[in-house]
């Protein structure tokens, strides 16, 4: 069975180096889904983790190589970033291979598409991502349901909270007229 695979490639140097590969007709998998962000340095921890539990086998982030990033020191952010990650997977007891930081630029379309096949064919030999894909879902949708219930709650409040309001204006209001009418 093909493994998932997602690639957040950085828009100035390793999307562009994906371009490259698919005008030069390298082939590179099929099963390789990449996702554009600004900067490598913009792919927060989180959007790795969430890609693994919604069934990715492996992540990939690409970005400018050290030295060449477009906002100066992004990806330095990313190195850092992507090594205390590697620690958290490994935490979490899973394969640290299945998260990978590569450095493309803008003309190397051909280290995009073998990185990417070397890439594809080190997650298959892990096999599929059986830890942690699909298993927070349950956790998520019952905290979705917990959430509407407390907005259905807040709005409640909040109505009773207006006709509270509405009340002592209308007392207030009242009061007013009366004094008024006493001068």
């Amino acid at each position: 069975m093909p493994v998932n695979i997602v690639a957040f490639c950085c828009n100035w140097c390793s999307y562009a180096g994906a371009d490259l590969a698919g005008t030069s007709r390298l082939a590179y998998p099929s099963q390789v889904k990449i996702i554009r962000v600004p900067c490598s340095c913009r792919v927060d921890e989180a959007f790795v983790l969430r890609a693994f539990i919604r069934g990715a086998d492996g992540v990939i982030v690409c970005g400018c190589h050290l030295g060449d990033c477009h906002y100066m020191t992004g990806n330095h952010h990313t190195k850092q970033r992507m090594e205390a990650l590697f620690g958290l997977l490994e935490f979490m007891g899973m394969e640290r291979e299945r998260l990978r930081l590569e450095w493309i630029s803008a003309s190397e379309g051909a280290k995009f598409a073998d990185t990417m096949a070397g890439f594809t064919a080190q997650v298959e030999k892990l096999g599929k991502n059986e830890r942690y894909a699909g298993k927070c879902f349950e956790a998520a949708d019952a905290e979705t349901t917990n959430t509407e219930a407390t907005d259905t709650e807040t709005a409640d409040v909040e109505a009773m909270d207006v006709e509270a309001t509405d009340a002592e204006t209308a007392d207030t209001e009242t009061t007013n007229t009366k004094a008024a009418e006493d001068i």
